[in-house]
This record gives structure tokens, sequence and C-alpha cells, in this order.
């Protein structure tokens, strides 16, 4: 998959606007189910292999269900929607960029965004 600047730039506009949104609508809703945000937001500090390989899909998991668990708890189907098809480019842009072993260190930076 090549991604361009533009594609990354785009995907980060988008989820400016609608992540801040979801989080609102769960808030208020309280649909939030706190312990599974608690559990992927450990996923995300704590991977357990040295294989970078695997700690991009650890940490990457853990990131989309975090948020996810944010969108659903929104309430909002098409929000969710949207949202999903979004995460789902991000998490394959960033396992493209960040394949190689000298990215790793830059692995936690770039996927908290």
């Amino acid at each position: 998959m090549s991604v361009t600047l533009k594609d990354v730039e785009e995907l980060f506009a988008s989820r400016l606007q609608l992540e801040p949104l979801a989080a609102r609508l769960a808030a208020e809703t309280g649909g939030c189910d706190i312990a599974r945000l608690e559990h992927f937001e450990e996923m995300c500090r704590n991977h357990p292999s040295q294989d970078i390989g695997d700690q991009i899909d650890y940490v990457l998991g853990g990131n989309r269900g975090f948020h996810m668990t944010i969108t659903a708890g929104a309430g909002n189907g098409q929000l969710c929607t949207a949202l999903t098809r979004s995460k789902a480019r991000w998490a394959a842009s960033c396992r493209s960029a960040l394949a190689t072993p000298a990215r790793g260190p830059t692995l936690r930076a770039a996927t908290w965004n």
C-alpha cells in the first residue's frame, strides 16, 4: 500500500473532527466500558514481544480497540462506521511506515495520534 503525505494529512483531519465528537457523545451517554478502555491502554503501553512486527500489531490493536470502544460508546452507528474505516486505513499506513526495526523507537508516538 502506497500512502502519500496528502493521505496522512486527510486521515488526521478527518479523525480530528470525528474522534472528539465520538468522545463527547460517549461521555454524555456514559456508554464506554471503562475496564475495556484500561485494557486497551495497557496494550498500547506494554507489548510483550521483542519482535518489531509483533509490537506493531499489538500496539495498533490496542490503539484501535481503545478508540473503537469510545466510538461504540457514542451510540451513533454512522459515526462508528466512518471511524472504523478511518482507523483501518490509519493502521495500514502505520504498519507500512513502521515495518522496519530502524523505525521501532517511533512506534509509540506514531500510534498515539
